[in-house]
């Protein structure tokens, strides 16, 4: 696959090593910024990839913008010395990519993917990223900038498209409601193309949704799964609305039928029939039926390995998956053994600015935790932190729960002092985050105050 790299201003970007989501293999731009990247070989054209930059040359830390939540369609030919893409980058907190009306694009569909699925599992229930955590966090801006940006650009542009995007950042779910449908069908009869289609489906579904307007908003999924563009995406989430608003059990006979119905069409052993088995394992995790869980996660790690190759993203993420419904089934040894195969892949094919490190990291911690062995999770959740600190900002809630969990299994191996000192800390990083108030921030507050008696009681100096 060849991928021409350019910056916010069309230059070439020489020396960023790229790499697909498919399997660990990554080919770095030249002098005129192309980069060549070889492909599966059961990759065929109409697949869906994902772009991710490996590692680049110096700390410019940079990012993709385009394509499209860096998912892209192989195209035609297949060739593979011949399938060509470009790819567009910027460096986080470069303001300047603000004055680029596809920079502005990229952010807002980020914002709505991200907040559209929240489903980070250390959020608690009703929290999650917000439109300022998402402008800060991953893009390195400041919100009310970025708020400035979006107000010029609706002056400028008068693409409905645009405008639709604009009304889904400002929460103006009716009005983005409306262009869409109307977009939906002008592209129909304009016979746009598949990837068109669905980046609109995609979008009118989340604006449905937000509207509360479920029924419509799976009829749209359905759409997109049918024209097999973004189906993860889709699939992922409608499971994830109907989880939060219709219960489990309407989640997952949804999984059933899209598996069913699409297996019909693609073939047991198409790739998105996996993603939706893998998908329809984590809804039934999530409700608490962790062998049958276990036993999808079983069947879907080897058509994983299959599909994109034995050390790939997939592959990890299944079995980090399946890792921790061993672990609630109290399999700790199994468990511990999946989630380390996940973290080596992990650690071999993504940046170490990937958060899924830093996650995997505390879930093996908490495998060791409950399972007695202290020092091991003491050292994975210190492993945690480290990582959390190349993926994560300070200002990020997570950073400050992943120190908790260091303070807590401190606390354990009667680390008094130490604890405490973790848990001062944690409380900087939540109250930064804007969490001081919160059920989680009062627990710390308890804990605190709980060693800091135990302390003023027994002589032990705190740190």
């Amino acid at each position: 696959l060849i991928v021409e790299v350019r910056d916010i201003a069309r230059f070439q970007v020489q020396g960023l090593e790229l790499g697909l989501d498919t399997h660990g293999l990554t080919g770095t731009s030249d002098v005129g910024g192309v980069a060549r990247i070889k492909l599966n070989p059961r990759t065929k054209a109409g697949d869906q990839v994902s772009i991710r930059i490996a590692t680049e040359p110096s700390r410019h830390d940079r990012l993709i913008i385009l394509p499209w939540s860096s998912w892209t369609v192989i195209p035609r030919p297949i060739d593979h010395s011949q399938a060509r893409i470009s790819a567009v980058v910027v460096r986080r907190g470069d303001s300047s990519m603000l004055q680029s009306a596809a920079a502005i694009e990229s952010i807002i569909t980020r914002i709505i993917q991200v907040t559209g699925t929240a489903n980070a599992k250390l959020y608690p229930v009703g929290d999650g990223p917000t439109v300022e955590s998402i402008v800060g966090t991953y893009f390195g801006l400041h919100a009310a900038d970025m708020k400035a940006a979006v107000i010029r650009w609706q002056d400028q542009t008068s693409d409905p498209y645009d405008h639709a995007l604009i009304d889904l950042y400002f929460h103006r779910y009716s009005a983005a409601t409306t262009k869409l449908y109307a977009l939906l069908n002008s592209h129909h009869a304009a016979r746009a193309s598949d990837v068109q289609m669905a980046r609109v489906a995609y979008l009118l579904g989340q604006s449905l949704t937000a509207e509360g307007r479920y029924t419509e908003a799976a009829r749209v999924y359905l759409q997109t799964a049918y024209l097999k563009i973004d189906y993860g995406m889709a699939v992922n989430e409608l499971g994830n609305h109907l989880q939060r608003h219709a219960g489990l059990k309407t989640a997952m006979h949804y999984f059933r039928f899209i598996i069913h119905l699409l297996c019909d069409q693609l073939g047991e052993e198409h790739a998105n029939i996996t993603r939706a088995l893998f998908n329809y394992a984590n809804v039934l995790s999530e409700a608490g039926q962790n062998q049958k869980a276990e036993a999808l996660y079983r069947r879907v790690i080897p058509l994983y390995e299959r599909q994109y190759g034995v050390r790939s993203d997939h592959v990890a993420r299944a079995l980090n998956s399946f890792g921790m419904s061993l672990y609630l089934q109290k399999q700790f040894v199994d468990a511990e053994a999946a989630l380390r195969n996940a973290l080596q892949i992990w650690e071999e094919c993504l940046s170490p600015q990937d958060p899924n490190i830093a996650f995997a990291y505390n879930n093996l911690g908490q495998i060791l935790e409950d399972a007695l062995e202290h020092s091991g999770a003491e050292s994975c959740y210190r492993k945690a932190i480290q990582a959390g600190r190349k993926s994560l900002r300070p200002s990020d809630p997570i950073s400050g729960r992943l120190v908790v969990n260091l303070g807590r299994v401190l606390e354990k191996q009667h680390s008094i002092a130490e604890a405490l000192r973790e848990y001062r800390r944690a409380q900087v990083l939540l109250t930064r985050a804007g969490e001081a108030n919160n059920d989680y921030a009062r627990i710390l507050e308890a804990s605190i105050d709980r060693l800091e008696h135990i302390i003023s009681h027994t002589g032990l100096r705190p740190d």
